[in-house]
């Protein structure tokens, strides 16, 4: 029987193309994915929620004296030393517990190098000028309820207020942080004045005459 050997390149020619058809890879293009939005970060607030313990001009006022303390209500003119309460809360107002509040003050100093406005713990309970418990920086960790307290207190005493404008002015910087959080800050004007006490120091004792 004759072979067809047109037939048969015919179909072994279809054959081939099928195969290579099936064969062939399959390429995928990769595409990059639209970039995400950048997630937005909350920022934290911090406030102080002391009230009168400053004056028409600064939020802390306090007064050029001895070193005592004199706690949470003190009035303008025996103030040596205040406790502040500070809050952390977020963009809502609502507290903000684990989160760490900072307060660091000027730095500047007196005529014997002391720090004029320094924090202490709230166990503190004298300020001495040189004592180590007057600190330019302290960090405390807010509780359940968002807050934080500390004292501020002076070392600018009598004699070195003698003859001055008898007033120091300045700022107390507050910051609060936490993770996944942005920072919020907190700028406090200060005075520190001399009161009925110390001005009574600088007067000179009368000549007998």
């Amino acid at each position: 029987m004759p072979v067809d050997v047109e037939n048969e390149q015919t179909v072994s020619r279809r054959a081939l193309i099928r195969t290579a058809v099936w064969a062939a890879p399959v390429i995928v293009l990769a595409t990059a994915a639209p970039a995400a939005a950048a997630a937005s970060v909350e920022a934290l607030q911090v406030r102080m929620l002391t009230t009168g313990i400053g004056s028409a001009s600064a939020s802390i006022s306090l007064a050029d004296g001895k070193n005592g303390d004199v706690g949470a209500t003190p009035s303008r003119t025996d103030a040596r030393a205040v406790l502040v309460e500070f809050f952390a809360a977020n963009a809502a107002g609502q507290a903000v517990a684990d989160a760490t509040i900072t307060v660091t003050t000027d730095g500047k100093r007196e005529d014997q190098n002391n720090l004029v406005i320094s924090v202490s713990p709230t166990s503190a309970t004298s300020f001495p000028q040189a004592s180590t418990g007057r600190l330019q920086t302290l960090s405390l960790s807010t509780g359940p309820t968002g807050t934080v307290q500390m004292k501020v207190s002076t070392a600018a005493f009598r004699g070195g207020d003698c003859g001055s404008t008898g007033r120091i002015t300045g700022v107390i910087s507050v910051t609060v942080q936490k993770d996944g959080y942005s920072t919020g800050t907190l700028v406090l004007p200060y005075d520190v004045f001399d009161n009925a006490n110390a001005m009574a120091v600088c007067v000179p004792a009368p000549v007998p005459g």
